[in-house]
């Protein structure tokens, strides 16, 4: 028995349902015009904790409003992570556009102020991260390409949300081709 097809689902399925890594900077005030809504102050949350989302998450301006839980995993300046912190942020501009300064650029999002201060110190000036979308839990997903055991877990549950999935699109063809008739 080879397991060469389970490698394979794994490779493909995992990225689809398991947290990212990447890197985060912070930027200050001004935080508008931003590029996903412009002038309209409604757009952040009461906390403060925003973002603006970086070259490889912009998605052609796709990510503004997604939200993300983020932790810090670690800095180039020692103890820089606050221990067991997270912060739900909410993607609000184009980090390659901001009006103001991020801390260091290039990075996967730039944290507002208060987003950053909730998982680091301020003193770093980048960190770098665990990202996954709101609906999904930190806790729940492992880091991308950990022990096997978590890729078979994680791709197990990416098999029923697949499955799932499948299942509704059939259901809405065969609703449109009854429309259609």
């Amino acid at each position: 028995m080879s397991l060469f097809p389970l490698f394979l689902l794994v490779t493909f399925l995992l990225p689809l349902f398991a947290a990212d890594v990447g890197t985060a900077s912070r930027y200050n005030p001004p935080y508008i015009p931003t590029k996903c809504f412009g002038i309209d102050r409604s757009q952040f949350p009461s906390d403060d904790s925003f973002a603006a989302a970086g070259s490889g998450i912009w998605n052609n301006g796709l990510a503004c409003s997604r939200r993300y839980v983020v932790r810090c995993l670690s800095s180039q300046m020692p103890e820089a992570c606050i221990s067991g912190a997270t912060v739900e942020v909410t993607i609000v501009d184009q980090a390659a556009g901001l009006g103001s300064r991020q801390s260091m650029a290039g990075t996967t999002m730039a944290l507002s102020q208060a987003a950053y201060r909730r998982i680091a110190s301020l003193d770093a000036l980048s960190i770098n991260i665990e990202f996954a979308p709101e609906a999904e839990s930190l806790e729940e997903l492992p880091v991308k390409m950990n022990r096997a055991d978590d890729a078979f877990v994680s791709c197990s549950s990416g098999m029923e949300r697949a499955n799932e999935r499948s299942v509704r699109e059939g259901v809405k063809n065969e609703n449109e081709k009854k429309i259609k008739n």
